[in-house]
């Protein structure tokens, strides 16, 4: 028996739906999970507070699956769906809040490590971007800012914060620590390593700024009494303005340094790397100093 396919606005509600699904609950909790498991074992000690990972699960779990509807704000949707998001979307900051800070503690007295160590470098700053990307979520989920934001590139920067920045952050944390396990040597160079990870931040913060930038000029025009004269495609074409710095300068670097990844990773398949030891770490203890 075949599904009955979705008419009219319903596929626009389950397109909602399976992306903050899969941003929130999947890429989310995947991120979340890993950054949880990396960062009080590269440090040697536990999470600063279970209760607050509890309370940040739950709520995140919660929460997370019922602001979907802020996509569609605005649009031809029952109000209350739209508003019952809002209202979600604020709250996620109950679970941002208790995440944020458990990382932060958890770290207190041990950033330093984030000089030497791949993994605890890549997981935080992860954990960084993931703050950035929630909290845009709640600003963008709000009336007044959306009708600044919608029909603009400054969705694609949210997107970008959370695959771009936070999940590829982590997950390359994780390949880090565990691909040496499994092949029974260490990374061969840490000017890979290096040139890695700059690029991949760097890179990806350019493209995310340039979007969120761009969404936000267009934004503001499209807003102005005279956007109806200008026309829609005119003034959208103010955010292809930033497109060149994004391909040339984000892309290229975020595109590199994922070119030098593969090359090292390859190495480590072959084992071409270091012999099984001591971690190849970004700089030995003491060297920066």
């Amino acid at each position: 028996m075949s599904a009955m396919p979705l008419a009219g606005v319903m596929k626009n509600v389950v397109n909602a739906w399976y992306q903050n699904g899969l941003f929130n609950l999947w890429l989310g909790c995947i991120g979340l999970a890993t950054a949880y498991y990396l960062i009080p074992k590269v440090i040697n000690r536990p999470i600063y507070s279970y209760n607050l990972a509890s309370i940040g699960f739950w709520s995140w779990i919660f929460l997370g699956g019922l602001t979907a509807m802020t996509r569609l704000s605005g649009g031809p949707v029952p109000a209350y769906l739209v508003t019952i998001s809002i209202a979600a979307s604020i709250l996620m900051i109950i679970p941002i809040a208790t995440l944020t800070v458990n990382f932060v503690r958890t770290m207190k007295g041990h950033t330093g490590l984030m000089a030497s160590s791949p993994t605890l470098r890549f997981t935080f700053v992860g954990t960084i971007f993931f703050s950035i990307a929630a909290g845009l979520s709640v600003i963008s989920a709000l009336r007044s800012v959306d009708s600044y934001t919608h029909f603009t590139p400054w969705n694609y920067g949210q997107m970008h914060t959370v695959t771009l920045g936070f999940f590829s952050m982590v997950m390359f944390g994780a390949i880090y620590y565990i691909t040496p396990r499994l092949v029974g040597c260490e990374w061969l160079s840490r000017t890979f390593m290096k040139l890695h990870f700059f690029g991949t931040a760097y890179g990806a913060g350019t493209i995310i700024a340039l979007f969120l930038f761009g969404g936000l000029a267009t934004g503001f025009v499209l807003n102005e009494p005279t956007a109806d004269k200008m026309g829609f495609y005119n003034v959208s074409g103010i955010a292809n303005a930033y497109m060149p710095v994004k391909t040339y300068i984000g892309y290229v670097l975020f595109g590199g340094a994922q070119v030098i990844f593969a090359f090292h990773f390859l190495l480590m398949r072959l084992r071409i790397g270091q012999p099984s030891g001591e971690p190849t770490l970004l700089e030995t203890p003491g060297e920066g100093h």
